[in-house]
């Protein structure tokens, strides 16, 4: 069964909440952590590989790509949730 999605409100204080405790954690970071690698996984299998910064990066424009694809869908009047795999996005990005 679905569950319904969050309130628009909802939505951006977890957005704030989550933008706040990631730019905490990120400032608390060295050189060394920001250069070590680091892997991005799918179950078991090895997707990316890659100095730590570097996937931060990644998922910080990928963040900017669907944040443009909500503002477009917002913008253009839509009522109603976003697509579902924008919203598990969004739930997935800002859960604790």
């Amino acid at each position: 069964m679905l569950q319904s999605h969050p309130s628009f409100q909802e939505v951006l204080d977890r957005f704030e909440d989550a933008s706040r405790r990631h730019a905490a954690q990120l400032e608390s970071w060295s050189e060394a952590a920001w250069a070590k690698i680091g892997q991005l996984r799918n179950s078991s299998r090895v997707a990316l590989e890659r100095p730590a910064g570097d996937i931060v990066w990644l998922f910080h424009f990928d963040e900017i790509h669907h944040r443009g694809q909500l503002s477009t869908y917002l913008a253009n009047g839509r009522q109603g949730p976003v697509d579902l795999w924008t919203v598990g996005r969004l739930r997935a990005l800002t859960a604790n």
